[in-house]
Parts: structure tokens; C-alpha cells; sequence
């Protein structure tokens, strides 16, 4: 048998190969992940917030009253669920904010809507001084997170709704949530 020859340039030519193969499977691998991202950052300068979800998804903003009453709410329908952001300035007592958010909850938890549901946790934290209180729900139809944030005097009031999976895409959406200062977003 006799052994090939190998030229000089043999080497420089499969070590491109591999470097433009490699190239090929990361940019196909990176668009893939991208494609797959169906998030973008909505803002809200009227509710002084943003949250990781498209514009458009959005089904549509329900002001209460006027724009300048401090109220509002915001709707969207994506891949991993349906999601609301609503607001509402000086809806408690700066006071009992603890007590006032528990019985929000009691209310919802207790509505038409979730008579056939369970509660499946319920938890009450402060995060950066405001207090948030969350619970999760199992629906006939599916599972909910609800999250009630009180900022000062205005009350937050965060929803996911999801039949399929683990609710791990909702809780990410829900955690994306941020307070924005208003001031911060003219320029």
C-alpha cells in the first residue's frame, strides 16, 4: 500500500474547513435561540413601568378614567400565556398596606372565577420597600400567578394565565417587571 501524498497546503485547508463549519453551526445555533425569543421591553411612561413583553402582543390599554387619573391597565396574549399589568393610584392606605393587600387577595381568590380553583402558594415579601404579595392558582383550565405590588400610594396588579407547561416562561415575565422613573424615560 502506498500511502497518499499530503501537500503543504493540505493542513491550512481543513483547519478553514473546520473553522467555517464551525462558524456555520454557531450563527445557525445563535439565530435559532434568537428566533425562538418572542420578548421585547415594553414601557409604560403613563403606569412607570416596564416588563419583558412585545408590543406586539399587546391586545390593548383600558385607561381608567382619564390618563391623568393614575389608573390603567395593559392586556397581552403571547406563546406562554396571557398577561395583564394593571394599576391604580391610591387605591390603600399607605397604613395597613400588608392588611390591605391580603384582603385584595381574599377577594380575588374568592371571586366567581376561581371558585373551583386551588391555591397552590401564597407568599409576602418586600422587595426595594414595596410590599408584594403573590399567589399561584390551579384552574379546572389551567394555572394562574397573580402579584399585587404596592409602590407609595399605587397598586400594581400583575397576571399570568398559562394551560401548558411548568408556568417557568410566566414567573420569567412576571420577574421582568420594573419600575421605571418617569423622568428618566423623557430624553
Amino acid at each position: 500500500m502506498r500511502a497518499a501524498a499530503v501537500s503543504p497546503e493540505a493542513p491550512q485547508y481543513m483547519h478553514r474547513k473546520t473553522f467555517f463549519l464551525l462558524a456555520v453551526l454557531l450563527s445557525a445555533v445563535c439565530s435559532v435561540s434568537f428566533y425562538g425569543q418572542t420578548r421585547a421591553k415594553f414601557v409604560s411612561q403613563d403606569g412607570g413601568f416596564t416588563i419583558d413583553l412585545p408590543r406586539e402582543g399587546l391586545q390593548g390599554i383600558e385607561p381608567a378614567g382619564d390618563l391623568t387619573s393614575g389608573a390603567g391597565s395593559y392586556a397581552w396574549v403571547t406563546d406562554d400565556g396571557q398577561f395583564s399589568v394593571s394599576y391604580l393610584e391610591g387605591a390603600f392606605s399607605i397604613r395597613d398596606t400588608n392588611g390591605s393587600l391580603a384582603k385584595l387577595a381574599d377577594v380575588i381568590i374568592n371571586s366567581p372565577a376561581n371558585r373551583q380553583a386551588k391555591i397552590f402558594g401564597r407568599r409576602s415579601i418586600v422587595t426595594d420597600g414595596n410590599h408584594v404579595l403573590e399567589f399561584k392558582i390551579k384552574r379546572t383550565s389551567g394555572w394562574a400567578i397573580n402579584r399585587l405590588i404596592m409602590v407609595k400610594r399605587r397598586l400594581f396588579v400583575l397576571t399570568a394565565d398559562w394551560t401548558d407547561g411548568d408556568g417557568s416562561a410566566a414567573q420569567e415575565v412576571l420577574d421582568s417587571f420594573q419600575l421605571v422613573d418617569s423622568k428618566s424615560l423623557i430624553a
